[in-house]
């Protein structure tokens, strides 16, 4: 019995001393899939094999990839379509912190070779 409550009060001391931030903070987002060029390959075959859908959470003006994600180069456009920030972004970055003067809606675009992951965030 002793084990036990000297167990559970190290995890509190431990989750007091390292706090982190909380799923329930984050919004994970929702995105479709588009070819970049279709008209490119008017005949092209749909692929039959599983594609990885991104996974991306975003909390405030910033934004948590998985711990195996491939390279993405993001983008983010205004209403107008208008490119407000894009950025590349390596195997293992893991958060991206989005500029602070942006607000508003926009498209968050994840391009990753010949598909493009589209998202509607608000910041």
């Amino acid at each position: 019995m002793r084990r036990i409550f000297f167990y559970t009060t190290l995890l509190f001391v431990l989750m007091a001393q390292y706090p982190q931030v909380s799923f329930a903070e984050k919004r994970n987002l929702i995105f479709t899939v588009c070819k970049i060029n279709p008209s490119d390959v008017p005949n092209d075959t749909p692929q039959r094999t599983i594609m990885m859908m991104p996974s991306v959470a975003i909390d405030e003006y910033e934004l948590f990839f998985s711990d195996s994600h491939p390279s993405y180069i993001i983008r983010l456009e205004n209403e107008d379509e208008y490119v407000v920030f894009e950025q590349s972004i390596p195997e293992d970055v893991l958060q991206l912190e989005i500029p602070l003067e942006l607000k508003g809606d926009y498209k968050l675009i994840l391009f990753q070779g010949k598909r493009m992951f589209i998202s509607n965030i608000t910041l």
